[in-house]
């Protein structure tokens, strides 16, 4: 290959030059590999931040691509690997959302404020930060499930409130225990899991449990002590002092 030639020709959907059967083929042959629904990648390049950032723009549509910003699980995959998201969550200021049915892997627009100090960029590919995408996922954007701030749907008690059930403690005896279903436990434990892990080295809590209280508040109403309470819920991620959801 060219070394002139464009990082993006490392990867390929099906079209021009081969149809899915042939992608298939090829990767059940060892020449490619799969890396996001039907994108696929050349078997030598090894995986990182920036082919996992690639791959998921490549599944965007032609408009919306360049001014499209990965963000929520699906920058935190490209950051951190793991299982692949469920669809493709962006910010793109101006985008009108619609439906993508013709792609394998649905699209969402979030319309949200970033800062140019919020993103970066990998082989072409914008994502938000660790640190952002870490707040996202706190405040559920761009993830499965619930899109409540985490410390919306915890208890003073560390009990769940309403769905989701995080830091089981022991009871009152004049406490209800909630026992949320399964998803829903496993929802609430991977957005706390994946915020740990973006953390990882983060040292100023205060400030980000500040920008994300000063994200959701609608008044003054219910604040006090809040961002202390979230900071000290980003340290517990951080330290995985929390037990496993039964």
């Amino acid at each position: 290959m060219d070394a002139a030639q464009s990082r993006t020709d490392h990867f390929y959907r099906p079209g021009s030059p081969f149809t899915s059967a042939e992608l298939q083929t090829l990767a059940s042959e060892g020449a490619l590999r799969p890396v996001l629904a039907d994108v696929f990648v050349r078997a030598a390049v090894r995986g990182s931040r920036s082919v996992r950032a690639q791959a998921a723009h490549a599944l965007l549509g032609p408009k919306i691509r360049p001014r499209a910003t990965l963000c929520g699980e699906t920058a935190a995959w490209a950051h951190l690997s793991g299982s692949a998201p469920q669809r493709i969550n962006i910010i793109a200021p101006g985008a009108t959302p619609r439906p993508n049915l013709r792609e394998p892997i649905l699209w969402q627009v979030h319309s949200v404020p970033l800062e140019e100090e919020e993103q970066m960029r990998l082989g072409g590919a914008a994502l938000t930060t660790p640190e952002r995408t870490a707040e996202d996922i706190f405040l559920g954007i761009g993830t499965v499930g619930t899109r409540k701030p985490a410390d919306r749907l915890i208890t003073v008690n560390g009990w769940l409130r309403e769905d989701l059930c995080f830091w089981p403690q022991r009871p009152g005896k004049d406490e209800h225990v909630y026992t949320p279903g399964d998803d829903e436990q496993n929802t609430l434990s991977r957005r706390l899991d994946l915020i740990g892990q973006l953390l990882q080295g983060v040292d100023d809590l205060e400030a980000m449990a500040e920008r994300i209280v000063e994200r959701t508040k609608r008044s003054a109403n219910g604040e006090k002590g809040r961002a202390a309470r979230i900071a000290e819920l980003l340290d517990q991620c951080i330290s995985r002092r929390f037990p496993t959801v039964r």
